[in-house]
């Protein structure tokens, strides 16, 4: 596992895989996000909509039963919605509350203050009820008969936005997660594939050895790094084939020098050997033989 793990084969294969997965998160997390706020806005400009949809009497009424505080009208009773009217004043009135958005909160008085003076933007918070569940709120001024009667809220649970998110999230998820198997089994052939230059040279450099300086590698005009390294390990086995046979040459010429030497060495040898044994004989008790045979050897 460690020798699988130190090849370039895996560790190009891992980090490619890596990378993907990173893209993956970061698509997935800014897709969240954004679809977060997607479905956030959607759903206030839906909510805005409604209150805007609605027919002037109605205002006429909301504005009655906030000052008779009276039971809520029946147009204004949405299925998950919780409404409120928060006069000029900014006392709030609860018009409908459902029981699964709770009761409808309340928010500082700039909040209803922005929503007077920009009457065409949208206008709205996510917080949370008293249960802790997560709301969205929306906000909108409204006028009467030309002049404005206060701010209408209303506010729903965002469970079944965060539900559909969390479904388009898992499909994400899958689809990364299959993204992945299939790059594993794509990546891995285009990897062989593409190393497959660089695992030739190494295979022909194991079959290369001292006797067989004079093969050379073939350049795969293809990929430049590749190329690149096949024309520097065929100069440096220029430079070390001509280095071999410098030694082999040098050797040969040292063997030679010996053999000359021996040859040339052989005959004054044999010739004091031959002098050594006349005087080994008898002759170097002799002055004329001794002198004549010691002068040869001189020589």
């Amino acid at each position: 596992m460690k020798r699988l793990y130190r090849t370039l084969r895996f560790q190009l294969l891992f980090r490619s895989l890596a990378i993907l997965a990173l893209l993956l998160c970061f698509i997935g997390g800014t897709q969240y996000m954004f679809m977060t706020r997607t479905m956030y806005e959607n759903q206030a400009i839906s909510i805005q909509s409604d209150i805007n949809s609605m027919d002037q009497s109605v205002w006429r009424s909301i504005t009655t039963l906030a000052r008779s505080e009276t039971p809520a009208h029946p147009n204004l009773i949405y299925p998950g919605v919780t409404v409120a009217f928060i006069n000029p004043s900014y006392k709030m009135s609860v018009l409908s509350e459902d029981p699964h958005a709770g009761a409808a909160p309340s928010f500082p008085k700039k909040v209803y203050q922005d929503a007077l003076k920009d009457t065409m933007a949208l206008h709205y918070q996510v917080a949370h009820n008293k249960a802790g569940e997560e709301i969205i709120v929306v906000f909108q001024a409204i006028s009467v008969d030309g002049r404005q009667a206060g701010v209408v809220q209303m506010s729903t649970l965002t469970q079944p936005l965060n539900d559909s998110l969390f479904r388009q999230i898992s499909i994400f998820a899958v689809l990364s997660f299959a993204a992945l198997v299939i790059g594993l089994f794509v990546f891995l052939p285009v990897i062989r594939l593409t190393l497959k230059p660089l695992s030739r040279i190494v295979r022909m450099m194991g079959d290369i050895h001292a006797g067989s300086l004079d093969k050379r590698l073939p350049i795969d005009r293809k990929q430049a790094e590749i190329e690149s390294l096949g024309i520097s390990i065929n100069q440096m086995l220029e430079r070390i084939e001509t280095s071999f046979q410098a030694e082999k040459e040098a050797k040969e010429r040292i063997r030679q020098f010996v053999s000359d030497a021996s040859h040339e060495l052989r005959t004054p040898l044999t010739s004091i050997h031959g002098f050594i044994e006349i005087l080994m004989r008898g002759a170097a008790e002799k002055p004329e033989q001794k002198e004549k045979a010691l002068q040869s050897m001189y020589a």
